[in-house]
């Protein structure tokens, strides 16, 4: 990228060498569905879908809804405390890696928002960090054969555990303990 500074007279005599002081004209010439348009085909104002099959959209056939539905005030107080709840700031650490090349920052995301979180320190975290890396599990597979000359039949043992192990050293909710045992508790 090139950074030129001109002055403001040599400015103005560019813009006259390009014409950009003048009014532009533009030739309009396209095709609807095999026909020449022309300019009394071209109105400054368009029905929604006129251009693009031909014919003008009824309203009722955009959307149908049912009217606006009231929402409960106890709804609303549930929803607001929620995210009050979630919103809350623990002190969680995750567990060193006994990985070679394990990366040394997790960072979880919630809603598009990135909470980097360093291995090993205790950090403050929200607690909707917290349920993210809580559900973040991964399944391993134990084979075992009963009978070696049936190979065939075969158990496998699932073996599920966190992806980030980490320890809460500080909740300052009393049910924060529940919660978070409740969501390590849930099956896939």
């Amino acid at each position: 990228m090139v950074i030129r500074y001109i002055k403001k007279s040599e400015l103005k005599k560019e813009r006259e060498q390009f014409n950009f002081n003048k009014p532009l004209k533009i030739k309009l010439s396209a095709q609807l569905k095999g026909k020449q348009m022309s300019k009394k085909h071209i109105s400054k104002e368009t029905e929604a879908g006129e251009v693009a099959q031909g014919k003008p959209i009824k309203l009722d056939e955009v959307g149908k809804h049912d009217g606006i539905q009231p929402v409960a005030e106890n709804d609303f107080n549930g929803q607001m405390d929620l995210e009050a709840f979630m919103n809350e700031v623990l002190t969680i650490q995750i567990a060193d890696s006994p990985f070679k090349n394990a990366k040394k920052v997790v960072t979880p995301t919630v809603n598009g928002i990135n909470q980097p979180i360093i291995r090993g320190y205790p950090v403050k975290v929200k607690r909707k960090y917290v349920e993210a890396l809580a559900r973040c599990r991964e399944t391993d597979y134990d084979q075992t054969i009963p009978d070696m000359n049936r190979p065939e039949v075969a158990f496998l043992k699932p073996r599920t555990t966190l992806v980030e192990p980490f320890t809460v050293l500080d909740d300052p909710n009393p049910a924060g303990r529940a919660w978070l045992q409740a969501i390590l508790a849930e099956r896939d």
